[in-house]
């Protein structure tokens, strides 16, 4: 089976992350989920396999360093 990861970028919405997170979490094949979180505060999702926490908003910009 492939792999596949998701790379996701947050900026101060919490609940649409979490939405999200649950709806990649019920896909048949199970991504790696990655998150560039602009928000300055961690998620603290044990969904998510690798999170950059930044205090600084940077736009789309995180998804290409990604």
């Amino acid at each position: 089976m492939a792999a596949i990861t998701v790379i996701m970028l947050n900026y101060r919405r919490p609940t649409n992350v979490a939405a999200i997170l649950g709806t990649l979490h019920a896909q048949t094949v199970k991504p790696q989920i990655w998150v560039w979180n602009n928000s300055g505060e961690a998620l603290g999702d044990k969904r998510v396999a690798r999170e950059v926490v930044s205090d600084a908003n940077w736009f789309c910009w995180p998804r290409w360093f990604l």
